[in-house]
């Protein structure tokens, strides 16, 4: 069979600040994550089923002040950054697929992960691409 990629990507709004010269303002953020694999009876993934999962993952950030969110990784908690929530993000889709559904397509796996700001008018301020080994 042939690997193909999913590309799924998520907005959400969402507070930070950096260092301790920055006061907390808002940015949307994206998150775009391409999951790789093998095609198996005419997909990689349930494309509904990993949205909502993903979703799950996302939706809690929405409207929060990035900071002291608790959940995040301590480093994206410490410096919210398109590159520390790439990496918090990788961390958390990587451990979904496995869990859900790497039984059903063992070669699923994620390929790389995007987090781009937007300033409050969506206007991208920039991107950070992490590939996934």
């Amino acid at each position: 069979m042939k690997n193909a990629e999913l590309i799924l990507k998520f907005m959400f709004r969402a507070a930070h600040s950096l260092a301790d010269y920055e006061k907390p303002h808002f940015h949307y953020w994206t998150v775009e994550a391409a999951i790789s694999g093998e095609i198996r009876n005419g997909m990689i993934v349930d494309m509904a089923v990993l949205r909502t999962k993903l979703q799950t993952l996302i939706s809690p950030l929405e409207g929060k002040y990035l900071n002291d969110v608790t959940t995040l990784a301590p480093a994206a908690q410490k410096a919210p950054t398109c590159e520390t929530l790439g990496s918090h993000f990788a961390t958390l889709i990587s451990t979904e697929l496995q869990s859900t559904f790497a039984p059903l397509n063992p070669s699923v796996h994620l390929a790389w992960i995007s987090v781009a700001i937007h300033e409050e008018d969506k206007v991208e301020m920039g991107a950070v691409k992490q590939w996934v080994d």
